[in-house]
């Protein structure tokens, strides 16, 4: 690679080893992980295309505005509409990573546990 072929981004080359490392460990690991981190990824996906049609359909609106007031509105009714976005995407990746963790959880008991008088002095 010559000196003109290298990307503006000096975090570029960390970025893809951090993501070839990091789907390395999901095929290594649990299945159980990799579903996890695919229904994020779509949580994710999901949110972002959704918030992005709020932007376009705010935008055309806000120029289709004929007074100050139609404009504070229309800005008063996005933000109020983004706050309930981002905090209905929020409780669902905390209902996600709850539910991971009592898998994990449940996952990390054993059957072999030792009842307390069963210790040898």
């Amino acid at each position: 690679m010559t000196n003109s072929d290298k990307p503006d981004n000096p975090f570029a080359d960390a970025a893809t080893q951090s993501t070839a490392t990091l789907s390395e460990i999901m095929m290594a690991g649990s299945p159980g992980i990799a579903r996890i981190w695919s229904g994020l990824a779509c949580e994710g996906t999901r949110f972002l295309c959704e918030r992005l049609q709020e932007d376009l359909k705010t935008q055309a609106a806000l120029l289709s505005c004929k007074t100050p007031a139609e404009l504070s509105k229309l800005q008063t009714d996005y933000v109020q509409t983004a706050m309930a976005h981002y905090s209905s995407t929020a409780q669902c990746i905390i209902r996600v990573m709850a539910k991971a963790t009592e898998e994990a959880t449940a996952l990390s008991r054993t059957d072999r546990s030792r009842d307390y008088d069963d210790v040898p002095v």
